[in-house]
Parts: C-alpha cells; sequence; structure tokens
C-alpha cells in the first residue's frame, strides 16, 4: 500500500505540537518571547497523548504530576487553544486555585491567541472583534474559554464544558463535604473526541482529589491519563562547572544523600550542582521541600 503525506498546513490543524512548534509564542522564564519553542520531555508526554486519543477518536483527559516552571501550564495551555480552533462551538473553563493562578494562566492562553499567524479561517485573527475580555475570549471559532477559580461564588458560571484545565488542584480547598474538583466536573462533557479535561498541579501532600486520581492514574484504575517527567529528564536541570578543579572540589563535597541521589537516578555532577543550588536557593536547605516541588 502507497503511503499517504499530509502538507504541512493540514498536519498543523491535525496536530497541536506540530503548531506548536510552528506558530507558538512563549514567554521563557527570563521572561523573553520565544516563537515555535521546542517542547521538554514534559510537553512532548502531554501531547503524545493528546495525539493518541485523538487519533482513536476518545477523549482526552490527563492529570499532570508537575515540578516548578518546567512549562505544564503552558502545554496545558497550547493543548486547550489548539483543540478550541480545531473544534468550533466548544465552551471551556481555565480554574485556578487562587485568582492569581488563574489570571497568570489565562495570559499564557491570550498570548498564544493574539500570536498565532496560522490562516485557520481565511487569514483572520484567531480572536472575534469585541469578544477578548479581561475573564473569557471567544475565538474565530465560535469557542468559549473562561477562567475561575476554586470555590469563588461564581465558580461553575460557564455551565456544561467540553474543554476544562483544572490547575494547581492539588490546592485547591474542601470546604465541608463539598470537593470543588468533583463540582468542576460534574459540568465536563466527557464522551467524545471533542472532549479535553487536563487537571495539573505540583504535590501538595498524600491526600486530596488531585493525589488520589494519580494513584488511581498509575494503577490504571480510572481513564486518566498520568503524565510525570523528573526532574533530572530535563536539559535545563544542570549547572556546568567552570573548571575541571571546581568539578572535582564538587564531586569531593558530596554528601551521602546525594550520593544516593546520583546512584539511584543515574544523575551526572552537572545534574547535581543543579539540585544542590536548588535546594539552597529555593527550598530553604530542605531536601524534603525539593522533593516534594521537584520529584
Amino acid at each position: 500500500m502507497a503511503k499517504t503525506s499530509l502538507d504541512p498546513s493540514t498536519l498543523i490543524r491535525l496536530d497541536a505540537e506540530v503548531w506548536f512548534t510552528t506558530y507558538g509564542t512563549i514567554k521563557d522564564k527570563r521572561g523573553k518571547v520565544l516563537k515555535a519553542p521546542k517542547p521538554n520531555i514534559l510537553q512532548q508526554r502531554m501531547f503524545k497523548h493528546y495525539r493518541d486519543c485523538q487519533a482513536k477518536g476518545e477523549p482526552c483527559k490527563m492529570v499532570v504530576l508537575k515540578p516548578r516552571q518546567k512549562g505544564a501550564s503552558t502545554c496545558c495551555q497550547a493543548l486547550a487553544y489548539h483543540h478550541f480552533m480545531k473544534y468550533p462551538s466548544l465552551n471551556g473553563s481555565l480554574m485556578g486555585d487562587i485568582a492569581g493562578t488563574s489570571d497568570k494562566v489565562f495570559e499564557i492562553f491570550r498570548r498564544f491567541a493574539e500570536n498565532d499567524k496560522f490562516p485557520w479561517v481565511n487569514g483572520r485573527s484567531p480572536i472575534n472583534e469585541g469578544e477578548s475580555k479581561a475573564d473569557s475570549m471567544e475565538l474565530i471559532s465560535k469557542s468559549v474559554f473562561g477562567k475561575e477559580t476554586a470555590g469563588s461564588k461564581n465558580a461553575g458560571r460557564s455551565g456544561t464544558i467540553q474543554v476544562g484545565n483544572m490547575t494547581e488542584v492539588a490546592f485547591w480547598t474542601t470546604s465541608g463535604h463539598s470537593d470543588p474538583a468533583l463540582a468542576y466536573l460534574q459540568s465536563l462533557y466527557d464522551e467524545g473526541e471533542m472532549s479535553l479535561c487536563i487537571a495539573d498541579s505540583t504535590p501538595n501532600g498524600p491526600s486530596g482529589w488531585f493525589y488520589d486520581t494519580c494513584t488511581a492514574s498509575m494503577e490504571e484504575r480510572n481513564d486518566w491519563k498520568f503524565i510525570f517527567a523528573a526532574w533530572f529528564e530535563f536539559e535545563d536541570s544542570r549547572i556546568p562547572f567552570k573548571s575541571e578543579q571546581e568539578k572535582e572540589e564538587f564531586k569531593q563535597s558530596l554528601d551521602e544523600d546525594e550520593t544516593l541521589e546520583m546512584e539511584r537516578f543515574g544523575c551526572d555532577l552537572e545534574q547535581m550542582q543543579w539540585r544542590r543550588r536548588t535546594v539552597m536557593d529555593k527550598c530553604g536547605g530542605d531536601v524534603d521541600k525539593f522533593r516534594q516541588e521537584y520529584p
């Protein structure tokens, strides 16, 4: 059987990762605007699961255990944006643990929409004129995406949704017997290929909906796909040495915990230098805190 190939335009419309690496616009950790970014290992795994679900014509549900500042939120918004442009007339909601989280993540989505130069509809802007607001946005596909805050009086105001992003869900506060994660999911339609839901969070202890869902998904006891990448799998989780002498001095200074970490995960000295500096600078010297924030 002869192989068939897709033209670039069709491939961009079908595949979120191809669009991301061709027309996506992000801000890196330095605040620099980057176009056509290269996805890291965590983002590649998220894009792959979405691609697999689309190929099967199934709803896509993933629960993402994320290290800090490794692009999980960026990928969530890239997937949501591409999905909205691919499927018309969808309703979607972004819900964060606090208003500040929702605001920051929604701006990632807005940046994708405002800078997208791919000609989805006759070269028109992806955003319907006059339909970009502080807390919602209507695209030319007639799909609408809005932001909410878990536990607020307006939570769930968007009605039935086909696209959802529950971000930092491990930090959502449960009031009495009311679990905001379950209330959110009750508004989600998740029975077709137009259905997309991503629950992402940094860890916050061994309890709650996020922990339970991650555990069940790892054991394949639910229909959520567990997505994870360890800190040492990222290319930027390393600090080069200035000289061989500095490298040797660092090697001699390794403590028992660091040595065990190297042996257990096969880390090199540049990765361990990044780990040590991150423990000291961002985790107050607390190794247990590091293991939670950068699992």
